[in-house]
């Protein structure tokens, strides 16, 4: 079969991007890229691992299934985006398309020439589109604090990509293997921090306040889910490949084995880190947007736990699957903050005089944040916590039960102001922007919180 063929999602999405230059780019037609795209992924499909463009990309069953999630989640976002009939700028789509190739590229790669090069892709176009409210003064300083911040992190990567090669000679993702130095260790350290940045890990988290709360809602609610469930995947790749692989005719296994588990601990201490800043870090938060971005480090603290203990390269990894739950139910969030003219915390007691449903919603969905039984939120933190009592790391499953109950107290703080308090007639006023397509969303995503465990049964 010919290479292109493989390569058919990520060609369409390009093309069209560019098409959409030369268009009056409406939010309309970035969603109609979007599932020309997924209709490609699917007849791209392919039974077995195919390498493609010398070793660059690396295609397989579970990365275009990966895609098509990804598409999936994007045409949400658009459908978001159309019901606030908010785009700040004609190229708003192209922007959040080329973003998205970047992210279709970076689940494929097999270099950490290709890797980067795809990371920084979608990584640009979030940096516009955090700054794309021209006249919102918060918005250009969040754009600017990105771009420079994600700027510098991105040298960082490259310089640790020279220090792998220098010692390797290899840039395909083995490289991260088959050498064993201080340099070699070094380069390992500075690569993985860049990526530890672009998700928001401890300890490199610090931008994520000022950047949620200053970019427009809809910009927020792209880059708050999207890059983390595909950079997660490409985390899980690396661990994967790290595995002891046998090289014919050499003698690296010793090598591979010491790499496997320092690229481990590294994943390691940063979840465990991100647990405790992020739990820590939601409290006192006045603004939801805010509240929502310091929540979101506990969050990808437990997905590297469940990604540092788990080579698995499919959707039953722990970290893999907690990122997909995450994804749904922030979708579900960010639609709510989406629909509210203010966006703090304290207007939400106004939620259930303007739209019961929606603040009833809200509230399983933050249940669901939290970790409460049955929801599946719930389920996925265990299912962490089970994979790490396995691999023997109690005191961490510990650690992050309590942190898991530590943060509860919060999510019902919220869930408090939103449906169980009392307003005198007089003082209640419309909070919210009644949007049916909207409201769509959050039932659909409160009802897969609520009901969601039914799925692990079968």
């Amino acid at each position: 079969m010919n290479q292109y063929l493989f390569l058919l999602p990520e060609i369409t999405l390009f093309i069209l991007s560019c098409l959409l230059l030369f268009l009056k780019s409406r939010n309309e037609f970035g969603l109609i890229a979007v599932l020309i795209t997924l209709a490609a992924t699917f007849f791209s499909q392919t039974c077995t691992s195919v390498e493609i463009l010398n070793g660059m990309l690396l295609i397989s069953p579970f990365t275009q299934n990966v895609k098509l999630v990804i598409l999936a989640f994007t045409c949400v976002f658009f459908i978001q985006a159309i019901a606030v009939k908010q785009s700040y700028s004609k190229n708003f789509s192209v922007l959040v398309l080329l973003s998205l190739l970047g992210m279709l590229l970076s689940v494929s790669s097999s270099t950490l020439a290709s890797l980067y090069l795809a990371v920084e892709l979608h990584s640009i176009g979030q940096y516009i589109l955090a700054c794309i409210k021209h006249k919102s003064i918060k918005s250009a300083e969040a754009g600017v604090k990105y771009t420079l911040l994600g700027t510098f992190m991105s040298a960082v990567m490259i310089y640790g990509i020279s220090l792998i090669f220098v010692v390797s000679g290899d840039l395909s993702l083995k490289s991260l293997f088959i050498a064993n130095s201080k340099i070699h260790s070094i380069g390992i350290l500075l690569f993985i921090s860049g990526l530890m940045f672009k998700v928001a890990a401890a300890p490199f988290h610090a931008w994520i306040g000022d950047i949620y709360e200053g970019a427009p809602t809809v910009s927020t609610t792209f880059f708050a889910v999207l890059p983390k469930l595909s950079l997660i995947v490409v985390l899980v790749s690396l661990i994967s490949n790290l595995e002891p692989i046998a090289y014919t005719g050499s003698t690296y296994s010793t090598e591979l084995m010491e790499n496997s588990q320092y690229l481990r601990n590294i994943l390691f201490t940063s979840g465990i880190l991100s647990i405790a800043f992020g739990t820590f870090s939601a409290f006192g938060q006045k603004n939801i947007k805010r509240f929502i971005g310091f929540a979101s480090i506990a969050h990808v603290g437990y997905m590297l736990l469940g990604v540092s203990n788990s080579a698995s390269l499919s959707f039953g990894n722990p970290g893999i699957a907690y990122a997909l739950v995450y994804s749904f139910t922030n979708l579900g969030i960010l639609s709510v903050v989406l629909m509210l003219k203010d966006k703090h915390i304290t207007s939400l007691k106004k939620l259930r005089c303007s739209n019961n449903l929606v603040a009833l919603a809200f509230v399983l969905l933050l249940f669901s944040s939290a970790g409460v039984p049955p929801f599946i939120g719930f389920w996925s933190k265990a299912y962490v916590v089970k994979t790490l009592v396995e691999t023997n790391h109690i005191p961490t499953a510990i650690f992050s039960m309590l942190a898991g109950v530590i943060s509860a107290f919060y999510y019902a703080r919220i869930a408090k102001e939103t449906y169980f308090t009392n307003m005198a007639e007089e003082n209640i006023e419309a909070s919210l922007r009644h949007n049916t397509l909207l409201t769509s969303i959050v039932v659909l995503c409160a009802l897969f919180s609520t009901f969601g465990f039914v799925l692990l049964i079968y």
